[in-house]
């Protein structure tokens, strides 16, 4: 008798894209400093600890697909469900992801709905800058920008050009 042996992920729970062992918290708590602008994950990940959770993002863009209102906007409609389905909401834990939690599905950002980690009806990251719950200082957040392979910092009342995709930890 031949055993065969399947791993099915657990994207039940996940109504997106699941980020197997995708956790990343900042090291130093406070503003992230030091980084330079266009740095790499790999660069970038230095100042991040890998948690070894799963981070699910949400399978759409927030704002209905659209560019997204200022960093503190963005923030507040993640941790309040507005930028995730009504039925996923009452799951609570939403937020901006890290600037490390985006860099690292770079590689797959305009492949997300085909990955088998994610939920049907998920859509690719395109290929625009995404905010991040990274802060640079008191007036500037960092972001990730999907057109090349890097982090940037820009003033967090910028309105234009900036999407976001809500997470959640599992």
């Amino acid at each position: 008798m031949l055993k065969l042996e399947i791993s099915v992920p657990d994207c039940i729970c996940c109504p997106g894209y699941l980020s197997v062992g995708g956790e990343y918290k900042q090291k130093t708590s406070g503003y992230l400093t030091g980084l330079a602008n266009s740095s790499s994950f790999a660069t970038t990940a230095n100042y991040f600890t890998a948690t070894g959770k799963d981070v699910c993002f949400f399978k759409t863009d927030g704002n209905g697909g659209s560019e997204t209102r200022n960093w503190s906007t963005s923030k507040q409609n993640c941790e309040n469900g507005n930028y995730v389905d009504a039925e996923y909401r009452s799951m609570g834990g939403w937020r901006l992801p890290t600037l490390a939690e985006l860099g690292k599905v770079h590689s797959v950002h305009s492949k997300l709905s085909s990955q088998v980690t994610s939920a049907p009806g998920t859509v690719d990251l395109i290929k625009q800058r995404y905010w991040s719950s990274s802060e640079s200082s008191s007036t500037n957040a960092w972001y990730w920008g999907y057109f090349g392979i890097m982090s940037f910092r820009g003033p967090k009342s910028s309105v234009g050009g900036t999407y976001t995709r809500c997470v959640k930890s599992f």
